[in-house]
């Protein structure tokens, strides 16, 4: 049994974590809101600096170069969408952070299961992107 959390270099994250990062980021940042357009240019030129497991979900850190353009406001989290993983019961969802103007973190998590280190994705559903409130 893995201890938890277990925090990951980019060279070292379990590529089934990428791959379902690179799937959920589209589907977080669509959307016409001016802000979603400010966050994919972000997401474009962005590298990951690590990747936390918690046991029960994933943070995905990401570096943005300095010089991109920023939201406003500047710090605000949002979007979901559904994961359905293989041997996960309840589910799980994801949710996208924004601080200081800039993407900054990926969220995954379970509602009452264990992540599995290895996750199978099946199906992910019920895409709503990030926007601001207000």
């Amino acid at each position: 049994m893995p201890e938890w959390p277990k925090t990951y270099s980019p060279s070292e994250v379990p590529q089934e974590v990428l791959d379902l990062a690179a799937r959920l980021m589209p589907l977080l940042l669509a959307g016409d809101h001016p802000t979603c357009a400010i966050l994919r240019e972000q997401y474009a030129r962005a590298s990951i600096r690590h990747v936390e497991l918690t046991g029960v979900g994933f943070f995905v850190d990401y570096e943005v170069p300095a010089d991109v353009a920023r939201t406003l406001p500047a710090s605000f989290a949002g979007g979901n969408v559904s994961i359905e993983v293989e041997g996960v019961t309840h589910g799980a969802g994801s949710v996208l952070f924004v601080r200081d103007g800039v993407l900054s973190m990926l969220e995954g998590y379970t509602y009452d299961d264990p992540w599995p280190e290895h996750p199978v994705v099946i199906e992910l559903r019920d895409a709503s992107s990030i926007v601001p409130e207000g």
